[in-house]
């Protein structure tokens, strides 16, 4: 078999300690023929002259310069630079705090050459630093492939658990979990055929820095004739948030990007809905009471948190959720959970405000 060229696109930002040791991950893989696109997202560390190091010492290292964006319009850089340069069989995309294996692009190459997919999904182990703990996790999938006339079987797979936090799964939900709704939404677990998505014009939406993987990969299941997933673990993923809402610092933006999401979410909803008769809607309900809670906390104790709190809650499809999650599970959501059936929103957030301003974690 040929070794076709596999873009490697690598968005970087504020990854000063961690970015060599994944340039050498990725340096060092048993393939060769690779291409590993760095889009420099504005860092003000070292990261711009760490990629420009690398660059000038291997040829196969590219490094484009930008002002900051965040990672979703670092990544469509990285995607044009692609569909800008002739040739080129794949493409995969890296976070720069994150570690590949050395096989792994030689395994996802043989795997999707030999399978004729349009997207590879593999294993990892994940890495989470939760209030200043480790808890790891190894997420391993079986070797199944799907094909476009099995929809129904992408849909209770790969698209169930990328879509949301179910309704019935909220009352018990805890920062360990994540893994668990995440297990198909980080697209640097995936390959993909650079002519599959070029063909449908793929892209990430530049607006959201929340789960604009998720919403990614959901187009990708939705436009794919076949998906192969392996059972190899080729990753090392760290996620070291405190919390989901440790780097909220401009709150319209955050609120803009949970309104995005319900947006989003709900055209993905109508097109399930069309292509299987299958309503959705409450795979995602879990996830829009929680980000009411996230909200609150986010806004809490600004001049016009509240005020932006409601552009939030005013939405019929979160009030449905509200309406549709059950009143049980953990005391510190199953209050806040009956204020807001109850209408008592703004005591939501005021009783958070001042649990945040009083130093208490309440875990979301």
């Amino acid at each position: 078999m040929d070794q076709p060229l596999v873009s490697i696109i690598i968005p970087v930002y504020k990854v000063e300690k961690y970015l060599r040791r994944c340039l050498d991950s990725v340096k060092n893989q048993t393939y060769k023929n690779i291409e590993v696109i760095l889009v420099d997202d504005g860092s003000p560390d070292k990261c711009p002259q760490i990629c420009d190091e690398y660059a000038a010492k291997d040829s196969r290292f590219h490094v484009i310069h930008k002002e900051n964006g965040g990672v979703s319009s670092a990544r469509n850089v990285g995607l044009e630079y692609c569909a800008n340069n002739a040739g080129g069989g794949y493409i995969a995309f890296v976070d720069s705090d994150d570690v590949v294996f050395p096989e792994t692009v030689e395994e996802c190459v043989n795997n999707l050459h030999s399978s004729q997919a349009d997207a590879l999904v593999f294993g990892y182990k994940q890495f989470a630093e939760i209030n200043d703990k480790i808890v790891s996790e190894r997420i391993v999938f079986p070797d199944e492939t799907y094909n476009c006339e099995d929809f129904g079987k992408i849909l209770k797979g790969p698209i169930q658990h990328m879509f949301g936090i179910p309704s019935k799964a909220l009352g018990n939900f805890s920062q360990q979990d994540i893994g668990q709704y995440k297990m198909f939404s980080g697209v640097w677990s995936w390959f993909y055929r650079k002519s599959f998505l070029e063909k449908h014009n793929l892209r990430f939406e530049k607006d959201l820095f929340l789960y604009e993987d998720g919403l990614f990969l959901c187009k990708v299941l939705m436009n794919a004739d076949k998906i192969k997933a392996a059972d190899i673990v080729g990753y090392e993923y760290y996620w070291r948030k405190t919390g989901l809402t440790a780097s909220f610092s401009y709150s319209e933006k955050v609120v803009n990007n949970k309104l995005l999401l319900v947006k989003y979410r709900s055209e993905i909803r109508d097109f399930v809905l069309r292509r299987s008769g299958v309503d959705i809607s409450d795979w995602a309900y879990g996830s829009y009471v929680l980000s009411i809670f996230q909200l609150c906390v986010a806004l809490a104790n600004e001049k016009h948190g509240y005020r932006q709190l409601k552009r939030y809650i005013s939405l019929d499809e979160v009030k449905r959720a509200v309406k549709a999650v059950p009143l049980k599970g953990k005391p510190k959501l199953v209050l806040p959970l009956f204020l807001c059936k109850c209408g008592c929103y703004r005591l939501v957030y005021i009783m958070i405000s001042l649990l945040k301003k009083m130093g208490i974690s309440i875990g979301l």
